[in-house]
C-alpha cells in the first residue's frame, strides 16, 4: 500500500505501520487523502471517504494495532482450499491492498469458485464504495446455493472461475 521501493523497505514499513499504537489524532485532509489512496479507488465519493476516516479515527489504538498484527501474519494460501461452499471472489481493479493478481490466485485455489467480479475503479473497501455490487453478488449466491435443493459443492466439480466485470 505504500508507495516504497525496493519491496524490503516497504514491507517493514507497513509491518511498523500496521502495528503501531500511535495515536492518529483529528480527521484532517492529509488524513482522508491517505485513506482514500490506501483503501478506496481513485474516484471514491468524499463523503464515503470521510465516514471510512472518522471510523479508522475511532478505532481504540490497541484494537487497531491487534488487528495490524493479525493482517500482518494472516496466511490463506494454507487453508483456503478447505472452503467447502460455493464461493465468489470480489476485487476492486484499484485495490492496493489485496491487488488483483492477489483475488486471480484466490479464485483459482478455491475449490468451488462460482467467479471473480472485477469491479472497475474500486478499491479494498469494495463493499462500502459499491454495496449494491457486492451484495448483488452474495444474493446471487444465495439464489442460487441457499436452499435445501441446491446440490452441496462436494457433490459437484470444481466450475472453471469465470471473470466478469460489474
Amino acid at each position: 500500500m505504500l508507495p516504497l521501493r525496493p519491496p524490503r523497505v516497504r514491507a517493514l514499513a507497513h509491518r511498523a505501520l500496521l502495528g503501531s499504537r500511535a495515536p492518529l489524532g483529528p480527521v484532517t485532509p492529509l488524513s482522508k487523502r491517505l485513506v482514500r489512496y490506501a483503501t478506496m479507488g481513485p474516484g471514491a465519493d468524499p463523503a464515503t471517504v470521510e465516514v471510512c476516516a472518522r471510523i479508522l479515527h475511532a478505532c481504540p489504538r490497541a484494537v487497531r494495532a491487534g488487528w495490524g498484527r493479525v493482517l500482518l501474519d494472516l496466511e490463506l494460501d494454507a487453508r483456503i482450499g478447505e472452503l467447502t461452499m460455493p464461493t465468489a471472489v470480489i476485487a476492486g481493479t484499484a485495490d492496493r491492498l489485496t491487488p488483483l493478481e492477489h483475488a486471480h490466485a484466490m479464485a483459482a485455489a478455491l475449490p468451488h469458485c462460482t467467479g471473480l467480479i472485477e469491479l472497475p475503479g474500486l478499491g479494498h473497501m469494495t463493499p462500502v464504495e459499491d454495496p449494491e455490487a457486492v451484495t448483488g453478488v452474495i444474493r446471487g449466491l444465495v439464489e442460487e446455493y441457499g436452499t435445501s435443493q441446491a446440490p452441496h459443492p462436494s457433490t459437484t466439480q470444481k466450475p472453471h472461475a469465470k471473470e466478469q466485470t460489474a
